[in-house]
């Protein structure tokens, strides 16, 4: 999901049948269990031609349960943002609009609210509030919904790509400020990466992005080919912009132990050897 919500595959965790975490426990469906249990199937296979009229069937019944309509409108939601090769966007906006304004206390309408931001924004293009400001409902009247995580980080993502100091600062804040109040969130590791990335090629300020630098290395990335790339970003910081080569060793020790296959394995093992081979004894027994 997106992180979290954007992929298709994504969906099949809304499933009746299937473990909800992301998006908080549903109340099991007792009267369209069957259609929706194979809409969301054929969701998470990307039949999208398949899952749109199980999931109509539910929307456009005669009464149907509040949790399974709402259920039914936000499949049909994805199923118009994602239609390919021409996705519906004023058909989603319309459903997940519907959502927000229908069932505002249910779990959903905050997932609703960031697939509205979404649908919204453009990515990499400034002056995006019309988008934003539906991750700022999230994160106002909806602090106890998972969805929260998502939205602080697509709110953060948005005002970087201001490429201004006020809303790029804004930006910075708000994730440092999500990050000391939930730690351990599931999208902490990204959170932390767009810090480091803010404060070491934006800002040049190698302090503030030293913690967060080694955060990403210690989570890890979810692409093992980064964790390599990761250890040499923390040694050079601590090497090249810090002046301490003591600490970088470490980092260099990690590729050569860890990434012994990586690109930066030949090199680290030089700059770690010619490190201790300039540090005294007791330093070296520290490491």
């Amino acid at each position: 999901m997106t992180v979290l919500l954007a992929a298709p595959g994504a969906a099949t965790a809304i499933a009746q049948d299937a473990s909800v975490t992301l998006l908080g426990p549903r109340r099991p469906a007792v009267v369209f269990k069957r259609e929706l249990s194979q809409a969301w199937q054929a969701y998470g296979r990307s039949s999208l031609e398949k899952a749109e009229p199980l999931f109509r069937r539910v929307a456009e019944a005669s009464a149907p349960p509040a949790g399974e309509l709402c259920e039914a409108l936000f499949g049909l939601g994805w199923c118009h943002a994602y239609r390919r090769p021409l996705p519906d966007m004023a058909g989603a906006i319309k459903l997940f609009t519907r959502i927000t304004r229908e069932f505002p206390d249910d779990t959903l309408t905050p997932w609703a609210l960031i697939e509205l931001g979404n649908l919204r924004i453009k990515k990499g293009q400034p002056k995006q509030e019309a988008g934003r400001k539906f991750y700022r409902q999230v994160l106002d009247k909806y602090s106890g919904s998972p969805a929260v995580h998502e939205a602080a980080l697509r709110l953060a993502n948005a005002l970087l790509y201001e490429l201004s100091g006020p809303e790029m600062q804004e930006g910075a804040a708000l994730l440092e400020g999500h990050l000391k109040n939930h730690p351990d969130n599931p999208l902490a590791v990204i959170m932390h990466f767009r810090l480091d990335y803010y404060y070491g090629d934006i800002r040049l300020d190698y302090e503030a992005c030293l913690p967060h630098a080694i955060k990403v290395a210690e989570l890890k990335l979810s692409d093992p080919f980064r964790w390599s790339r990761q250890y040499w970003h923390v040694a050079e910081i601590l090497r090249l912009r810090l002046g301490r080569p003591a600490e970088a060793a470490r980092w260099y020790r990690r590729i050569v132990d860890e990434c012994p296959t990586s690109m930066q394995a030949m090199a680290a093992g030089e700059h770690l050897s010619a490190i201790e081979k300039s540090l005294p004894a007791a330093v070296k027994g520290g490491q």
